[in-house]
């Protein structure tokens, strides 16, 4: 964005210093960078069901061997999460329809049941994210729970579509003046294709780039009331409600709140009091609101909008091939009940050498026999 200052939101890794005093001296990553970007296909004919999770017996803990993100319950041994990486360093994991005996009849064997997390998420009822970026192929943020979209010109709006975004869920920006917004708007809206949602970035802050007047605005307006159910959304960093006083009155104005380069918390407040209705959405960087950057991370910003009511947040990725905070991103939007994560229910069976007096799970030399998946779910934090 131009003047880039936008909101943040970042997960922070999960019972880091619990794990590790737990589990000895062993190295342990509990970040949730999982599977190095790898997908298992989705049940698409499937509608699958959602559930919600207890995590207080449980943390997000990743193998470094396999990269394999589970929830694991916090008292496991690391010498036991050890063998599990090293079985899924070189085994792959099969699919079985049989049911797990936790106990079996035999003391020296035993079952545990967890779940991998994968990077696929979906839309919580009521909560929707948006996101602006250079993807060459939208897939991956879908997959990864956004389901509103940012476009430019008409190529865009079909790649968008094919990976799976409705064209009432994609925002167009517009160009650098009224003439180019308005070419560029016919070329991309059509009757079978109604993009209606148009976006001007910053338009009357002094030092935009491509500053728009109050009369251009006034005339795009105009423009746009000529098509049935369009809107038009501008951003901002400035304070309400200068410039756009004379805007919160216009119908199908909205206004976003981009400066995220300070006090979240308080200047989405300030936006929220200044604009009410009018203010139906915020804006985060991917760069500058992720953890450690000084900034409001990416979990205060979504705490901020769920204080404020907010149901809809937008995402600035100024570098496309970051991924790992992409994902991070969307991680952290799960834990602040914003989407539904898929897990997959993987069962382990343990296997131990010697007998019932020196086999006491998990006292004993234990070695993992088997490791499958079962059902998949959505899953809410």
């Amino acid at each position: 964005m131009k003047n880039i200052k936008l909101f943040s939101i970042f997960f922070v890794s999960f019972c880091l210093t619990i794990i590790l005093q737990s589990c000895s001296n062993e190295n342990l990553i509990t970040t949730p960078t999982d599977n190095k970007g790898e997908m298992k296909p989705m049940t698409k004919t499937v509608a699958l069901p959602t559930s919600s999770i207890n995590h207080a017996a449980d943390t997000v803990i990743t193998l470094p061997k396999s990269g394999k993100t589970f929830l694991f319950s916090k008292n496991i041994p690391a010498s036991m999460l050890n063998k599990i990486d090293e079985y899924l360093t070189k085994h792959t994991i099969s699919f079985s329809t049989r049911t797990m005996q936790p106990n079996l009849p035999s003391c020296n064997q035993h079952g545990e049941q967890y779940w991998e997390l994968e990077n696929q998420y979906q839309p919580i009822n009521g909560k929707t994210l948006g996101i602006w970026q250079n993807w060459t192929s939208p897939s991956q943020p879908y997959s990864l729970g956004f389901r509103e979209i940012m476009i430019e010109y008409a190529p865009d709006r079909d790649s968008a579509y094919n990976n799976g975004f409705q064209y009432q869920n994609m925002m167009w920006v517009t160009g650098n003046n009224v003439g180019e917004a308005e070419n560029v708007f016919n070329s991309i809206y059509s009757a079978d294709k109604p993009v209606t949602r148009c976006f001007i970035d910053e338009p009357l802050e002094e030092s935009s780039a491509y500053p728009w007047t109050s009369s251009d605005l006034a005339s795009f307006i105009n423009f746009l009331y000529t098509y049935p159910s369009t809107t038009l959304t501008v951003s901002s960093w400035h304070s309400p409600n200068y410039p756009y006083e004379n805007l919160v009155s216009i119908p199908i104005v909205y206004i976003m709140d981009d400066f995220y380069k300070g006090d979240v918390t308080s200047a989405w407040t300030d936006f929220k009091n200044g604009y009410g209705s009018k203010n139906v959405a915020n804006w985060i960087s991917l760069e500058d609101n992720q953890d450690g950057t000084g900034y409001s991370d990416y979990s205060q910003c979504f705490g901020a909008a769920n204080r404020l009511g907010l149901s809809d947040i937008w995402l600035y990725a100024l570098d496309y091939n970051r991924i790992d905070l992409l994902e991070q991103f969307s991680y952290s939007a799960w834990a602040n009940s914003w989407l539904s994560r898929m897990e997959q229910y993987v069962t382990i069976e343990w296997s131990c050498s010697g007998n019932c007096t020196t086999c006491n799970w998990p006292n004993g030399n234990w070695y993992v026999t088997d490791i499958y998946y079962g059902t998949q779910q959505w899953v809410n934090y």
